[in-house]
């Protein structure tokens, strides 16, 4: 059923989670999770007033494009 098809949001969430996890790993970076996140109110449409209340100092905030490669697969 779905023949394997991920759906976008769930997609983006795992992309998003494997981001973090190799930012998590650089020395003297702290990186704040996503459940932190979404508990500050309206971060979705003001991620950088979000960041400002958790106390960070950079937001990273990344949208995955799909496109069709030259084999005609479909591309991140």
């Amino acid at each position: 059923s779905g023949g394997g098809v991920v759906p976008d949001s769930t997609f983006a969430d795992g992309l998003g989670d494997a981001i973090t996890g190799k930012l998590a790993r650089l020395q003297g970076l702290r990186v704040i999770d996503r459940t932190s996140v979404r508990s500050v109110e309206d971060a979705a449409r003001r991620p950088q007033a979000a960041g400002r209340t958790l106390g960070a100092d950079y937001v990273l905030r990344a949208t995955p494009r799909w496109a069709r490669g030259a084999d005609g697969q479909p591309r991140v």
